[in-house]
Formats: C-alpha cells, sequence, structure tokens
C-alpha cells in the first residue's frame, strides 16, 4: 500500500521522515491507525480529475473586494476588519513579513491592501493580540531620518479636528 508519511517512525531499522512510501499492507494498516501515515491519493487519471490549485491554496496576498493601494488610501478614514500576517518568499523581500489588511472604507466599499510597513504591521499585530479589530483609523505617511517611507495607523478623530479647523 502506498502510503503518505505524517510523522517520522522507524521500520527494520529504515527510517521514514517524509514523503510517500510502498509498504506491505498489515505494516501500512498500523501505522495508519498509531497516526504515522495516511493512505496516498493517487494522481488522478485525466486532467479534468485533477483539483484546480485555487482550491487547494489559499490566495496569497489577497482579500476580498476592491484592491487598494496603500497611498490611495493615506488620509482616508477607514475601518480595520482584520489582518493576516505572512512572509515574503523571493528575492529581496524573502523572509520579510507582509500583512493583508481588510478594510471599509467611509462610503462602506469592502476591500483590502497588503503592506510591508514593519510599524504598522507592529501595530496590526497589537491590535489582533488585543482582539480590538474592528478600528477605526487612517493611515499616515511617515519618513525615517534616512528618507525611507513607512506607513502607520493614526486616530481618525485627528483628521476630523484637523478638517474643523479648515472650515
Amino acid at each position: 500500500m502506498k502510503l503518505k508519511v505524517l510523522k517520522p517512525f522507524r521500520i527494520a531499522g529504515k527510517e521514514y521522515h517524509s514523503g510517500t512510501v510502498e509498504l506491505d499492507d498489515s505494516v501500512a494498516a498500523r501505522l495508519i491507525e498509531q497516526g504515522l501515515a495516511e493512505r496516498a491519493e493517487e494522481a488522478p487519471e485525466s486532467f479534468d480529475d485533477a483539483v484546480d490549485i485555487s482550491e487547494v491554496l489559499p490566495r496569497s496576498g489577497s482579500g476580498e473586494g476592491t484592491q487598494y493601494s496603500i497611498e490611495s488610501l493615506v488620509g482616508q478614514p477607514i475601518k480595520v476588519i482584520s489582518a493576516a500576517f505572512d512572509k515574503g518568499r523571493s528575492g529581496r523581500l524573502e523572509g520579510k513579513s507582509i500583512a493583508t489588511v481588510q478594510i471599509e472604507t467611509l462610503d462602506g466599499d469592502r476591500g483590502w491592501f497588503s503592506t510591508w510597513s514593519g510599524p504598522m504591521i507592529d501595530q496590526l499585530k497589537q491590535l489582533q493580540e488585543l482582539n480590538a479589530f474592528p478600528v477605526k483609523c487612517k493611515i499616515e505617511e511617515r519618513r525615517g531620518s534616512s528618507g525611507y517611507r513607512y506607513y502607520i495607523l493614526a486616530s481618525a478623530k485627528v483628521q476630523a479636528r484637523e478638517s474643523d479647523e479648515q472650515r
């Protein structure tokens, strides 16, 4: 029987750590019963039998609704509904944190944006730990001492006071 290894095991002095392995049916049944392996699924017979990738993998770096650029949201009141965190997988961003942020605009449009901004990601993680979502806020653009650009979440109330002063 063909098995997919779930947890490392040793049989007759040979160690199995990952992948698939062909073993005697009685041994395979014992490993399945112990939760060390599961029956390996056979490859689909035809193209139409194969599952679509969208049914298996989540859409990385995407949310529901309209995709926004973070620049288009700077200074605008938004409601942050949730955030999901991941790591970059290639190039200069490999291993760097990324957040996909689900939002609602003042107009009621639901959408999302992605950010690599470390300070904003730290804020989003704190909000998630505090179970504080949803929160009203605005996005501010800042410049570091060496001139690099980053973003933070700020109070939406501050903008309301500023607009009152301009009247």
